[in-house]
């Protein structure tokens, strides 16, 4: 069992370990999360908030018997302890692949994921330090959409990276892939989605126990 976990934690788990020596030496690892009933986390994104130090962490939480929940946590002691996770998604069935940032005062945070049908994308935005949530669908169509990156601009511009697939099966992609702004300049009430390329599809990916996806352009 990991130092500060008990048995119930969920497996494969997140934890995170921190250094106050640049990076020489590492402390202990701390959960993220020591939530009862959760069979696993995944795809965790972390960042640290530029006036206060504060680091906020979005991932997906297997608290749903059928999918995984995106969930935020902060901590305000540079990562020794963690705030109960918060959903952020609202009324939404299924939830993935979350992509986090805030602002330079730690009061507005935005999560990007994906969710139903297929892939849609969804924007996720709390001006109260992550406490309460309010969410939008961004898209619905064919296309797949992935987050890879996202930044609060000094004027309190809000923009993800993301890109897109349109899939024909569950694993294999058709046609171009596209690369996505997603851009909000009124603190998360609206959003504008600009294409700013469309790439050819990677080679498959053949190993063993690999997706033909795998290999797909990325932002």
């Amino acid at each position: 069992v990991p130092p500060g976990c008990t048995s119930h934690c969920p497996s494969p788990f997140i934890a995170l370990t921190t250094s106050s020596d640049g990076g020489a030496t590492f402390g202990p690892q701390v959960p993220l999360c020591l939530c009862l009933g959760v069979k696993a986390q995944y795809d965790p994104v972390i960042e640290v908030v530029p006036d206060t130090g504060a680091v906020y962490a979005a991932l997906l939480n297997g608290d749903r018997h059928n999918g995984f929940s995106t969930s935020f946590t902060k901590s305000t002691d540079h990562g020794r302890t963690w705030s109960a996770p918060v959903h952020v998604y609202g009324n939404v069935s299924w939830t993935d692949k979350p992509e986090i940032t805030t602002g330079a005062s730690s009061r507005d945070v935005y999560i990007s994921w994906n969710g139903p049908q297929g892939g849609d994308l969804y924007a996720g935005q709390s001006h109260d330090y992550g406490e309460t949530w309010t969410q939008q669908q961004l898209t619905d169509s064919r296309r797949y959409y992935y987050a890879y990156d996202g930044r609060v601009l000094g004027d309190g511009t809000v923009v993800f990276s993301e890109s897109s697939l349109e899939y024909s099966g569950s694993t294999n992609v058709q046609g171009d892939v596209w690369h996505h702004a997603v851009i909000s300049r009124d603190r998360g009430a609206t959003w504008e989605n600009r294409v700013v390329a469309k790439v050819p599809v990677g080679e498959n990916c053949v190993a063993d126990g690999c997706n033909p996806d795998f290999y797909i352009g990325q932002t």
